[in-house]
């Protein structure tokens, strides 16, 4: 999430983290998502919005060797 990036860069700048750490970096990284969204029925959600948040958690699931 945006207010959390800032955090995870310092968290994951060594080698052992470093595609998790890049994709920190990437631009627009879950741009728009915030704590609160969570929260929202699915219907406040459109389906670029939720395929482009699916995308980006799966992304870091990867990066953080967590399956995916």
């Amino acid at each position: 999430m945006p207010d959390l990036i800032d955090d995870g860069k310092r968290w994951f700048s060594g080698r052992t983290q470093r595609g998790l750490y890049q994709l920190l970096n990437s631009t627009g990284y879950m741009e728009g998502w915030t704590i609160d969204n969570r929260y929202r029925g699915d219907d406040a959600f459109d389906v670029e919005m939720a395929e482009r948040y699916r995308d980006h958690a799966r992304r870091t699931c990867r990066a953080a060797n967590l399956g995916a």
